[in-house]
């Protein structure tokens, strides 16, 4: 069988002696889901509407070594979120938001030495999942999926839950004085940029 991502698997043992002693012993394997590893990055957490939004893949065997040659299908898939009412237990009417998600593009790569860089322009603001898809010898699926955030004009939503809490993203991790920061709200919201 195989097994849907990297995982530790322990296994133990015991044998008994013809002398009635028992022996035991325990060890963890590390096991891989296939024979080679994508790794895909945004190049930036949050993005434009209308601005290349880039992605570095890097296709690599489980010892770290480049990979070059493998047939790689990239996806670009946005989720949008709709407010949708259903009757609850007692028949009231009650709000939820439910995600829809569309595929945007789809194309072909073949991996290289180096990482990749893989470019799309979103349209909408929103979120955006980059999907790489490939199979190794045995035809074992190898997937990796990332995401971007995308800002633009108008109303979208990233997402909603249940709390009163507002989720703040921003386009790095670090800043030197002097730098610019893009912070984006993980709530509803309309933004002017």
């Amino acid at each position: 069988d195989t097994l849907p991502a990297t995982s530790t698997l322990e296994l133990e043992g015991m044998v008994r002696t013809p002398s009635r002693q028992s022996v035991a012993g325990r060890t963890r394997v590390l096991v891989h889901p296939g024979v080679f590893y994508l790794g895909l990055k945004p190049m930036a957490w949050c993005g434009r509407v209308d601005a290349a939004s880039t992605f570095k893949l890097a296709t690599v065997t489980p010892g770290g070594d480049p990979l070059e040659g493998r047939p790689v299908r990239m996806e670009v898939y946005y989720r949008r979120w709709e407010e949708v009412s259903s009757p609850d237990s007692t028949g009231r009417r009650v709000w939820k938001w439910q995600p829809i998600v569309s595929l945007n593009e789809q194309r072909g790569i073949v991996s290289a030495r180096e990482p990749l860089d893989f470019t799309f322009t979103p349209r909408l603001g929103g979120i955006y999942f980059v999907r790489a898809e490939s199979q190794d010898s045995a035809g074992r699926a190898i997937i990796s999926e990332a995401m971007t955030y995308v800002a633009g004009k108008g109303w979208f939503v990233w997402g909603s839950g249940d709390s009163d809490r507002v989720e703040v993203l921003s386009d790095r991790i670090r800043y030197e004085p002097g730098d610019d920061a893009t912070i984006i709200p993980g709530r509803r919201t309309q933004t002017d940029v």
